[in-house]
């Protein structure tokens, strides 16, 4: 099916991904994920294979992808990865960061080159007062001759405890409001501290924690221009809708293989799960959520890429893929039994995908989106 969806060369990328995934990241993770470790050694192969550079030019050594062919990418990496963690932190540092910045900093050349190479990127928006409400925000930044004096205080901010670089959202101009009063900064981590990481009920391999900034930053922080933190970070949580559900629609795949390898085991010793309505209705389903979420990932990510508005088809594959993902992940528990309610890659992927109607946006947060636009 993805052979019809894809030009020939993001098939490449994709086929390329679900090989390396196969051969790098298919290892059992179950100690890191005890432990809450993030695997730097995973992320140092994931950049040399230049897979944390997909949207950096590629005069700055990067692979200059839009999003559909960064979305076959993460479709393939989760494919047979068996840490989830560490490709949410992938992603979020892809399409939360280094793509709204590149997007919007094109006359600042400085501040590419910052979201490109060895640096791990977080997006620091959420405040434990606004909640949902992102825009609801205590933090700020007061302007001083060339200078911004900045205090925030965020929260849940993904990759924060191994971050070099987070883009920063804060009101500096409370009377605007979100529209022309919320500016984007990108702080170097010698200028932010962080809390204690949070100890997570899935994802654990992807570290999170609080951000507190009291500093002074300069203008040649601010991506864009004052005031325009609205429509990047509007296009940052598109960027990561969609991408987070490519990868989530790999995921779904290896929840298939998983439940077919089983139920052939299974045929194997004389027992024809799939003669039982119970088991091959689930399987159908799974299927049918699985096929759906790939039409919607690539028809997404191809609006994007024209630059046109995304945000109602966004918010509905948000829901979409994440729905189907807790759906699959739960079934293939279902038809597994026993053997996947033991610790291992089923076990965690129903943790982990519990986080997916919650992450870049709640579930109803994207059904106001959505109403909203009808």
């Amino acid at each position: 099916m993805l052979q019809n969806i894809l030009n020939k060369e993001d098939f490449n990328l994709f086929s390329h991904a679900a090989e390396f995934s196969r051969v790098h990241l298919s290892s059992p993770c179950e100690e890191r994920d005890h432990q809450s470790e993030f695997a730097q050694d995973l992320w140092n192969l994931l950049l040399r294979e230049g897979y944390t550079d997909l949207f950096v030019p590629t005069n700055l050594s990067g692979s200059g992808l839009n999003l559909t062919s960064a979305c076959a990418v993460l479709n393939g990496l989760a494919q047979k990865s068996s840490d989830n963690g560490l490709l949410f932190s992938l992603a979020a540092h892809l399409l939360a960061v280094q793509l709204p910045v590149l997007r919007f900093s094109a006359q600042q050349p400085e501040l590419k080159l910052r979201v490109s190479g060895k640096n791990i990127l977080a997006n620091a928006m959420t405040e434990a007062r606004g909640g949902s409400d992102a825009f609801n925000m205590d933090s700020t930044a007061f302007q001083d001759g060339n200078n911004y004096k900045v205090k925030a205080s965020k929260c849940w901010i993904t990759n924060a405890p191994i971050s070099d670089q987070i883009l920063l959202f804060v009101c500096t101009d409370k009377n605007k409001g979100a529209m022309g009063g919320i500016t984007a900064f990108l702080v170097d981590k010698t200028n932010f501290l962080v809390g204690e990481k949070y100890s997570k009920l899935g994802l654990r391999t992807s570290p999170a924690s609080d951000v507190f900034v009291d500093t002074v930053l300069s203008a040649g922080d601010i991506v864009n221009e004052p005031g325009s933190g609205l429509m990047i970070f509007q296009t940052a949580m598109n960027a990561e809708r969609i991408g987070m559900a490519a990868m989530n629609l790999g995921i779904m795949e290896h929840l298939m293989e998983e439940v077919l390898s089983f139920i052939r085991l299974k045929k194997s010793t004389g027992v024809e799960l799939m003669n039982f309505h119970s088991v091959s209705h689930l399987l159908a389903d799974m299927k049918i959520k699985l096929d759906a979420c790939r039409l919607m990932v690539y028809y997404a990510a191809g609006i994007f890429d024209q630059e046109k508005n995304v945000n109602a088809i966004a918010a509905e594959l948000k829901v979409l893929s994440s729905e189907a993902l807790i759906f699959c992940a739960d079934a293939a528990m279902k038809i597994c039994a026993s053997g996947a309610y033991q610790t291992g890659w089923i076990e965690r992927t129903l943790r982990d995908a519990q986080a997916s109607g919650i992450y870049s946006g709640t579930n109803h947060i994207q059904k106001n989106i959505i109403s909203a636009y009808l």
